[in-house]
């Protein structure tokens, strides 16, 4: 590895950066200490971090993590070189294990808009492709109106826009009162081995920010990219005024009620649905254009069928026979749906469904669905079926749960025979829309 090419540009000297980092080692954790303490320079021990000590775990799945103090950029990049050359000799690292930086900031008012706009989101997951889709580094390029009406004379103006909760996308401003942002695109499989990407990415972590404060205006450049990105939000934008308007911009989106397609029917309904269809096709990316979506009016409840999901946040939703990648779902249903690369959270997953790559929190999968390489979290959650790979943190197992020889079991509870529950809840499957 040539470090010469690892410059310092002086104009960051007045940064703090605060590293976290997860891989693997079959070396022992008081050697990991010693090693590192000498090669860095810096005090590495299982104390907690302050300004003389870099903390270094083991938690119980395995993973190493160490976390630094803030340190001056200059000293941040230093242990940063110092780690990754060290694990590039004695460790690994594999393709959930991720390396968060956390830059302090004293300002709480951040534009993040401007920060975004100045953050070269696409070069970064250039160099970190396995992250692209990663459970913690999804893109920050989003942006929701304020309201559904904005007038055209103030439609390009970002002062009438937000972003969405970004804790799992690649940069989360969710911690400002605490007096951080961090940077979570940099991870993935093998990522010891990208030095100057790291350091580069960094760099840029760091600059995007002191533009995004240092200056005032919007130059041409940033808001003609500003305009480009928000071209997602014109379609759900101009549907919320009527169902014809709607019906135009998805004229191969099959919407019914109650599973019938009939216009007069669905534009006395869609005065009341339209918030919701709002949300839904605002934080959806789908395959093509064909897309059946129902909403039942005895559940109150919309149901998606045979979508191929490239991206999602979506809640409250039923899912049957969909193929769906890189998504972020809160107490949503699945019925023999193909999930990769997604998060799950108080979910439930029936009839045959396959999870590969995902999280699992406080969810519910029954005997016929297959966890592959998915993480399950959360006290309430129930695993009633085969897994393979992944790791189970905490939660049930019921009858007919088979796991792995390689998952890793932290702790579990085994469920009450004749009784399918996750915490005090009793799951009943709704009806299905098939």
């Amino acid at each position: 590895m040539n470090t010469n090419l690892l410059f310092l540009s002086p104009s960051y000297e007045s940064s703090y950066i605060r590293i976290i980092s997860q891989f693997d080692s079959s070396l022992s954790l008081a050697r990991i200490s010693r090693e590192l303490s000498k090669l860095s320079k810096v005090k590495v021990s299982a104390n907690s971090p302050s300004l003389y000590n870099a903390q270094i775990t083991k938690k119980e799945s395995g993973v190493y993590v160490i976390e630094t103090p803030f340190f001056l950029y200059r000293d941040s990049r230093l242990f940063v070189i110092s780690l990754i050359k060290w694990i590039e000799r004695n460790g690994s690292t594999k393709n959930n294990h991720n390396l968060f930086v956390d830059l302090k900031v004293d300002n709480l008012f951040v534009d993040k808009i401007k920060f975004i706009l100045y953050f070269d989101e696409p070069i970064t997951y250039k160099r970190f492709p396995n992250n692209r889709s990663g459970l913690t580094s999804k893109s920050i390029r989003k942006f929701i109106p304020v309201q559904k009406f904005i007038p055209n004379t103030a439609l390009h103006n970002p002062i009438n826009y937000n972003i969405p909760d970004t804790s799992n996308s690649g940069i989360n401003f969710e911690n400002l009162e605490d007096g951080y942002i961090r940077l979570q695109y940099i991870g993935g499989l093998d990522y010891d081995k990208k030095i100057k990407e790291i350091l580069s990415t960094i760099t840029e972590f760091v600059d995007s920010f002191e533009n995004s404060i240092n200056n005032d205006e919007f130059n041409q450049e940033k808001l003609d990219l500003f305009k480009k990105l928000i071209k997602k939000t014109e379609k759900p934008r101009e549907s919320y005024a009527n169902y014809e308007t709607w019906k135009s911009n998805y004229a191969n989106v099959i919407l019914t009620i109650d599973l019938i397609n009939n216009t007069n029917l669905i534009k006395a309904y869609y005065p009341n649905l339209r918030d919701r269809l709002f949300d839904i096709f605002s934080n959806i990316e789908y395959k093509g254009n064909s897309l059946e979506i129902n909403y039942d009016s005895s559940l109150s409840i919309f149901q998606i069928r045979d979508a191929k999901i490239n991206s999602a946040k979506l809640n409250n939703i039923e899912f049957v026979d969909c193929e769906i990648n890189n998504g972020q779902f809160l107490r949503c249903d699945f019925y023999e749906c193909n999930i990769n690369k997604s998060s799950l959270d108080q979910c439930n997953l029936y009839n045959d469904s396959k999870i590969e790559y995902s999280l699992l929190i406080n969810s519910f999968a029954n005997r016929t669905n297959e966890l592959i390489n998915t993480d399950v979290d959360g006290v309430n959650s129930v695993v009633n079926c085969k897994m393979t790979g992944g790791i189970f943190k905490i939660g049930k197992l019921g009858k007919f749960a088979e796991l792995s020889k390689d998952t890793v079991v932290i702790r579990y509870g085994k469920l009450k025979t004749g009784f399918i529950v996750a915490g005090d809840k009793v799951i009943v499957p709704t009806k299905k829309y098939k």
